[in-house]
């Protein structure tokens, strides 16, 4: 049997994504990481588009090549310590493959520029 069109398309789209996930772990996460794992456990799942998971409070802990279960390893998570977001994006910045599928997706977002999208995401987080 032939392999469709549309799958070979989808693909193609696909291979040029990213997904990284970047899960604070500071004290005031409690409430969010059983969120935060069912995220990581949907996403984990697929097969493309690539996914990363880090985990971060002060520091950045990247779990990709070490997990098996996101599910499992987020729940064993200590959490506490500050949050030092800017480190956390900057290194999951360091993580992206293809920029120039990021910087279309930041356009079609409204966004002119990485720093621009960082900046608002970053003053969201922090309210």
């Amino acid at each position: 049997m032939r392999t469709p069109l549309f799958f070979s398309r989808t693909r193609r789209q696909l291979d040029k994504w990213q997904i990284i996930l970047l899960v604070d772990e500071s004290g005031s996460m409690l409430s969010s990481v059983i969120h935060a794992a069912v995220t990581a456990a949907c996403l984990w799942g697929l097969r493309r588009p690539k996914t990363h998971l880090c985990i971060f409070d002060t520091e950045v802990v990247d779990l990709t090549d070490r997990v098996t279960d996101p599910v499992e390893v987020l729940m064993k998570v200590q959490l506490g310590g500050g949050t030092d977001i800017g480190r956390a994006v900057t290194y999951a910045a360091g993580l992206v493959e293809n920029p120039r599928a990021l910087d279309e997706a930041w356009r079609r977002l409204g966004f002119k520029s990485r720093t621009a999208m960082i900046r608002k995401a970053i003053e969201a987080m922090l309210g």
